[in-house]
């Protein structure tokens, strides 16, 4: 008897141990992060009745103050309550960015990592309809009253100390946007690139170190040992720009090409602008290009970008006339958290692969009128063959209906975050200047 139960006690032993590793490996390998874009944080708006306007004692007492004691006077201005649908149209105010980073250390209190693609602070013009009339909210004769950009550069690092007060110790890659600069669509100059290198220093020290981005604003984020980030600054790409960085796009797209022909490393690029109609074509062509190349798509696991301020994908893919489409790879576009394009703020949870491919996600977004955090539609829940560049082609091919016969199946917006399709329902369309389309 003895003899059959000490075999047995110890196959159950053998089996646990089994169950315990694999449990382990499952849980290694099993990562989720947070993807965040367009806050456009305007901390100097104060309420009046329906409509934010701007204090200029707010102003002053912001600019006098380190960032590190932001939060104690923004507390005696803005409220939770603040937060509806009179924000609606304007950009972020405290109260919004504080209940919308609680919200996603709420969702994922310990995220692999946190992918914010650009512009960190306000708008410099911002108009605003309302019964009739317009407020006209303009920033641009507060930027120099205490140093000039110096409370752009404080913003920046306010932001980046509640990231830092959040998820401590959290790896946080962001990019530059078109906003997160002197002046919009500037090329940040040599002092605001530093100061928004060590706004980040708590949760990313391989900017403050990189010599790309102390002259062009882009850099590599490596992640572990499996994992890279291509930070691109896309502002110096923007049809706004024609013919005036020239110089840093080249040295840009030349470091690219070296960086996604590197292997040992999955790799995730991110971007702010998208490309489309708001780079410059030639620019477009040169980014899709790079994407799409044979010996580099083995190396990307994803591309971020936003600017939009819209829950979107684009599919970047090969076409000849008479031939089959053939997909290479796909753009995940973020939406913003700032709600002045009409949207609901949002964010993204992504879960993730051993190879870094986002499997699915939820996206999470704040509903003004209402007040209450909801989820909505993602990739992977719109049903999609699968979660790859080929299976969203599938899936627009399959919905021709609203996709014109000349441009087929290249372009989608979900916009389950704007004020029109509140309830999530997604939209289907085709911009022609938006399509990513590789001529062959």
């Amino acid at each position: 008897m003895n003899r059959i139960i000490k075999p047995s006690l110890l196959l159950i032993s053998v089996l646990f141990l089994l169950l315990a590793i694999r449990t382990e490996a499952k849980a290694q390998t099993a990562r989720q992060c947070l993807l965040v874009s367009d806050i456009h944080l305007n901390p100097f708006y104060v309420r009046h009745k329906d409509e934010f306007r701007i204090d200029s004692d707010l102003v002053n007492a912001l600019g006098n103050a380190k960032p590190d004691k932001w939060a104690g006077i923004l507390d005696k201005y803005s409220k939770k309550s603040d937060v509806n649908d009179d924000l609606r149209n304007y950009d972020a105010n405290y109260a919004l960015l504080k209940w919308a980073i609680d919200s996603m250390a709420a969702k994922l209190p310990k995220p692999s990592f946190i992918v914010i693609s650009g512009d960190f602070i306000w708008h410099q013009d911002v108009q605003v309809s309302r019964n009739g009339k317009t407020n006209d909210v303009n920033m641009s004769p507060y930027d120099a009253i205490v140093e000039q950009d110096s409370l752009k550069q404080k913003t920046i690092q306010f932001i980046a100390g509640l990231f830092a007060q959040k998820f401590p110790g959290i790896p946080i890659i962001p990019a530059l946007g078109n906003n997160d600069s002197q002046g919009d669509y500037e090329m940040p100059a040599g002092y605001f690139l530093n100061a928004f290198a060590n706004a980040w220093v708590q949760n990313n020290n391989q900017i403050a170190a990189s010599s790309t981005f102390a002259t062009g604003g882009y850099y590599t984020y490596e992640y572990k040992n499996d994992l890279k980030f291509v930070v691109l600054n896309t502002t110096v790409l923007s049809s706004k720009n024609a013919g005036k960085y020239t110089a840093i796009a080249d040295s840009m797209f030349a470091w690219l090409n070296t960086e996604l022909s590197a292997t040992g490393r999955k790799i995730w690029i991110v971007s702010h602008i998208l490309p489309g109609s708001d780079l410059q074509q030639s620019y477009t062509n040169e980014l899709i290009g790079a994407v799409a190349d044979s010996t580099h798509l083995p190396n990307i696991s994803f591309y971020i970008a936003a600017h939009t301020h819209f829950n979107d994908f684009r599919v970047i893919y090969t076409h000849s006339s008479g031939g089959p489409h053939k997909a290479c790879a796909y753009v995940r576009i973020v939406p913003s958290i700032g709600p002045n394009h009409g949207n609901n703020p949002s964010f993204i949870v992504a879960n993730l692969d051993s190879n870094y491919n986002v499997t699915s996600e939820t996206p999470y977004y704040l509903e003004l009128e209402d007040s209450k955090w909801k989820s909505n539609y993602g990739i992977g829940t719109v049903g999609l063959p699968s979660v790859t560049a080929a299976g969203m082609l599938q899936y627009l091919e399959a919905n021709k209906d609203s996709v014109t016969t000349s441009h087929p199946a290249a372009y989608i917006k979900f916009h389950s975050m704007d004020k029109v399709n509140r309830a999530g329902h997604r939209v289907t369309s085709a911009l022609k200047d938006d399509l990513l389309k590789l001529n062959q």
